[in-house]
């Protein structure tokens, strides 16, 4: 999946986790986006051959339990070493060596001593001459995709595959190995996920320093006529802040309309059609329409296709994904590499392991074995994203926050992004930011302690909050009241106070709201600020946050 960072979500373009160093990976996005080494597994047995000299039977197998760690090598050495081989067997009188000693040859260079720079030339030749019977360029062309994997040349090994199934299909054994190897197509069967279930990944970098968070959200909605899967998907990573959303189809997958909103790429959306993509994007006139042809899902959808693959060791397939930021239709492939254990916030669990070909980037994928397939882990670029919250949202479209130790809980919008602040400020008990991805807004929470004076609480909080807009009366430039926004509230059984104020800033007029509410020992204030024209709309989450508060007393 291509993922700007995000996903980390998930690849063919990113945008950004960023890096270390604080220098920003400019990428677009398709899940998260990140980059591991890709390891070999176990050793497929393959088909035997149908005879061999009697010497040959004494080497090692081709079924034999032989593995080898994947072997990272770059193009140019690896140029360089078939040039080198190349001069070596040059030297092989073809006159004298049959195809059949050649094919031999090979299989002992690839299985016995492991020398697969030189078992390909010879597997090439075999492929390239006419001389060879069909059988044996069949199998030698089989056993030359598997020393092109084993070289981690993944994109020639398939195309060489595939020639084998076209031009071969009388050579039905090996044309089985080879369709084993080449990815499937594959159509979904499962929906694992349930309506408002929300997973929130904390984002480390390579030091294990939290640098981000991630935010994936799906509600389902059903208009009489079409029953759709709504998904979000929002991050604030090192600063950068993206927000996507795509609408698709809940019978046939197929997406209706999609956006994304990166704070430095800028803003896209995208309406599907039948074998065409219009995309608009902000700050250009007019629509750009990309035409394709079969399938192509949105890239916010991938992370959801890939938990409907099969648990099947070795499943590969591949897919299409369009990135409306960039403006491209990439090729994904995914291989199912291995079931593992993992400790997760649900304890040890069995997940699948999904590796990602993203246009020549690896990303890998954790998904849990059960039932809800719900991923609890992703590397991308060296970015490690961990699942740190997972439930389901309220009727009203909330997600909810509980702390134990200090008492009490809030709710907030599902979509929206969660920080607690590890270090509050002195003086706070606890500090949290909520963001708004999409608007690329903010609000937060900060709770106090306070002494108890022994006053009614509502005399209490009214002083509190007198004080607090006296604060910023004196504080902030031509900063009034806005006139009929004081309120007297109720948070269960606390007092509380709301209002909201209009000032100036560098940065032109400015609108905020803020809550006050105590308990007799805690202060809790809840700060929301914008710009004028989206505060009707964000005074209104902001009030509706603050409103959650609940105290355990």
């Amino acid at each position: 999946m291509t993922r700007t960072y995000p996903n980390p979500c998930l690849g063919a373009a990113e945008s950004s986790f960023g890096s270390e160093q604080g220098v920003l990976e400019k990428r677009i996005p398709i899940g998260i986006c990140f980059q591991t080494e890709r390891s070999s597994g176990p050793k497929e047995p393959q088909p035997q051959r149908v005879s061999r000299a009697t010497a040959f039977k004494t080497r090692v197998g081709i079924g034999s339990n032989l593995k080898r760690s994947a072997r990272f090598v770059s193009l140019c050495f690896l140029i360089c070493n078939i040039l080198s081989s190349e001069n070596v067997y040059s030297q092989i009188n073809a006159d004298i060596v049959s195809m059949d000693d050649a094919l031999e040859e090979a299989v002992y260079l690839q299985e016995a001593k492991g020398d697969l720079d030189g078992a390909i030339v010879l597997f090439n030749r075999i492929v390239e001459s006419d001389k060879a019977a069909r059988p044996l360029a069949a199998e030698a062309q089989f056993r030359l995709a598997v020393c092109l994997l084993e070289s981690g040349l993944e994109n020639r090994a398939m195309k060489t595959l595939e020639t084998l199934v076209d031009q071969f299909p009388d050579q039905t054994v090996w044309v089985e190995a080879a369709l084993k190897r080449l990815p499937r197509e594959f159509e979904p069967t499962i929906v694992p996920w349930k309506d408002g279930e929300r997973l929130a990944f904390e984002v480390r970098n390579s030091n294990n320093n939290i640098v981000g968070v991630s935010t994936f959200v799906i509600r389902a909605s059903d208009d009489g006529e079409n029953a759709t899967w709504n998904a979000f998907h929002s991050e604030v990573i090192d600063s950068v802040v993206f927000h996507a959303f795509v609408a698709f189809d809940q019978l046939s997958f197929k997406p209706t309309k999609g956006a994304m909103s990166h704070s430095i790429l800028g803003k896209a959306k995208s309406e599907y059609r039948d074998q065409e993509i219009v995309a608009s994007y902000e700050g250009h006139d007019g629509e750009r329409s990309y035409s394709f042809e079969g399938k192509v899902l949105d890239n916010e959808q991938a992370i959801y296709f890939l938990r409907q693959l099969p648990i099947e060791v070795g499943f590969k397939t591949e897919f299409r994904v369009f990135v409306a930021l960039s403006g491209v239709v990439a090729t994904i492939g995914a291989e199912i590499k291995s079931v593992e254990k993992l400790d997760t916030i649900f304890g040890e669990i069995e997940t699948y392991r999904v590796a990602l070909n993203v246009m020549g980037s690896i990303q890998t994928y954790w998904i849990s074995a059960d039932a809800l397939r719900r991923f609890v882990k992703m590397e991308i670029s060296g970015m490690v994203a961990i699942l740190s919250n997972s439930q389901l949202l309220d009727e009203n479209g909330m997600a909810h926050f509980t702390n134990e130790e200090l008492g009490y809980s809030i709710g907030y919008p599902g979509a929206w992004t969660f920080v607690e602040r590890s270090n509050p400020g002195k003086g706070n008990l606890q500090r949290i930011n909520f963001g708004w991805p999409q608007k690329q807004i903010s609000c937060g929470l900060v709770v106090r302690s306070a002494k108890n004076t022994g006053e009614n609480l509502a005399t209490e909080v009214e002083k509190l909050a007198q004080e607090s807009l006296e604060q910023n009366l004196r504080a902030l430039h031509n900063c009034q009241l806005i006139e009929g926004t004081w309120q007297e509230l109720m948070l269960g059984e606390v007092p509380a106070r709301s209002f909201s104020a209009k000032h100036e800033s560098r940065g032109g007029a400015r609108k905020y709201y803020r809550g006050v509410a105590y308990d007799g020992e805690r202060v809790f204030i809840f700060t929301g600020r914008s710009k004028p024209e989206d505060f009707d709309v964000f005074e209104r989450e902001c009030a509706r946050i603050f409103k959650s508060i609940r105290m355990h007393l």
